[in-house]
């Protein structure tokens, strides 16, 4: 019986031949690697920019809520 371990490297080796033997396909899982993280940075960004904006919406909040005397 073969061990987990052999059956992956098996299936390693089986994806690598068959990826040597179709570069276009290659070229178009690299191409995805490289699109889904440039969308892993760009959401990692635009999470720390929303960051910011509601720790300045709640800045100006407060200077509202202390502007207000209750009258």
């Amino acid at each position: 019986m073969n061990s987990i371990g052999e059956e992956a490297g098996k299936t390693a080796r089986g994806a690598i031949d068959a990826l040597k033997s179709t570069p276009v396909i290659l070229a178009l899982v690299i191409l995805q690697m490289f699109v889904l993280g440039m969308l892993a940075w760009y959401s990692h960004e635009r999470t720390k920019s929303n960051d910011r904006l509601i720790e300045l919406y709640h800045k100006q909040f407060e200077v509202i809520i202390g502007r207000c005397d209750g009258k």
